[in-house]
């Protein structure tokens, strides 16, 4: 009986280098693609906004991008949908926990209350999860990654992708912003 022996060998840092840069390369071309698909779609309005105050529960359909990623049934972050299959996140979400398969994805979502009737709410399971390749998890550098859904969603009133920002895009001082997430008690929050 003869047995074979295979030497593992670690790679070098050059091709260690290499591999580095080829993902970020992948990252930026990714956005770039997906920045010039979601151009050509209706991106960044919510059909059925209403005005709110600082910290208030926001009104169904406000935030259409707005998702809830939940890990065996908990909730661990927000996100907000980019395209009809990519949701952009925090890659800290994905620290400890990052198979793809326990993850589910609810769109459309304006509480995480499972007794609150929410009709309009979509459940995506995650393909892949591709974190920025020079996140540095101590300092929360690079805090970033993209979700590619199961499967597309269709855009909805409840449902609708986010505008991403260009290289060129300039924010003066004055120019109203929202932050969104899910607050307490489970419920989509709004301040400006």
């Amino acid at each position: 009986m003869q047995c074979k022996v295979y030497i593992v060998r670690e790679p070098t840092e050059a091709a260690y280098i290499t591999m580095e840069f080829l993902k970020t390369l992948m990252l930026i071309i990714l956005i770039s693609v997906t920045r010039k698909t979601i151009k050509a779609q209706r991106c960044g309005i919510s059909s059925l906004s209403i005005p709110a105050v600082e910290g208030e529960d926001a009104a169904v359909g406000n935030w259409p991008w707005q998702v809830n990623l939940q890990y065996f049934g908990y909730h661990i972050c927000g996100g907000s949908l980019i395209s009809q299959e990519w949701v952009l996140t925090a890659a800290h979400c994905f620290y400890y926990i990052s198979s793809a398969s326990y993850w589910t994805v609810y769109l459309g979502r304006q509480s995480q209350n499972m007794s609150v009737s929410n009709p309009q709410k979509v459940i995506r399971g995650i393909r892949s999860i591709i974190i920025h390749p020079d996140y540095n998890h101590s300092q929360l550098i690079n805090d970033i990654a993209l979700l590619r859904l199961s499967k597309p969603v269709n855009f909805t009133n409840y449902i609708s992708p986010i505008c991403l920002a260009g290289n060129d895009s300039a924010f003066h001082n004055g120019t109203t912003c929202w932050s969104t997430g899910w607050g307490e008690p489970g419920f989509l929050e709004q301040s400006d």
